[in-house]
């Protein structure tokens, strides 16, 4: 039967099977997107954090000015309209607390962590944490396990680590406190 623009309902449902089918890649583009540039972000931030802490080696201080900086640029751009900005409320501030001091302490170790070993010790320590994670979640939190695949994955991740950490000559234990702490 035809509707009344003439179209049959089987040609209307294939149309919308097709736009969902685009719809779906168009998705799953925004999402491959989407992490390439976070990776890239990610990476970026890590080499400049290391250039900025070999040049200025107070990592402390280096991490209390960007912290500033992510305050008072806002801040600045919201009184000059260009941005909306919500005021603090202490209700929300000592909401967030806890996740802000865990956010802290992963930027500090990651900080001290890059003063003293090299960019690509401290990406491989990053690498592996998902599998601590994951074994956290399930001893800690009482979630599942992660299924074969991803255990297959977690552990060439952490295979390519120790084959890593076996043919890095630089590589000292006693460097890697803040790697481990992180």
């Amino acid at each position: 039967p035809l509707n009344r623009r003439g179209a049959s309902r089987s040609a209307l449902c294939a149309h919308a099977a097709m736009a969902a089918e685009n719809s779906l890649a168009i998705r799953r583009s925004n999402f491959v997107g989407a992490v390439a540039f976070y990776c890239f972000c990610s990476a970026t931030m890590l080499v400049a954090n290391k250039a900025a802490v070999v040049s200025f080696p107070f990592p402390n201080l280096l991490l209390c000015m960007q912290f500033v900086t992510s305050v008072v640029v806002p801040r600045t751009l919201g009184a000059l309209g260009y941005l909306e900005v919500d005021g603090l409320e202490l209700r929300k501030v000592l909401g967030f607390l806890k996740a802000v001091a865990v956010f802290f302490a992963t930027l500090f170790t990651s900080m001290m962590a890059l003063r003293d070993l090299n960019v690509d010790t401290v990406i491989v320590f990053r690498s592996s944490l998902p599998l601590a994670v994951a074994i956290g979640d399930f001893l800690f939190m009482q979630r599942e396990l992660p299924s074969g695949r991803t255990w297959g994955a977690l552990t060439l991740t952490l295979a390519g680590s120790i084959i890593f950490a076996r043919s890095e000559s630089e590589l000292r234990v006693t460097k890697c406190f803040w790697a481990f702490c992180y």
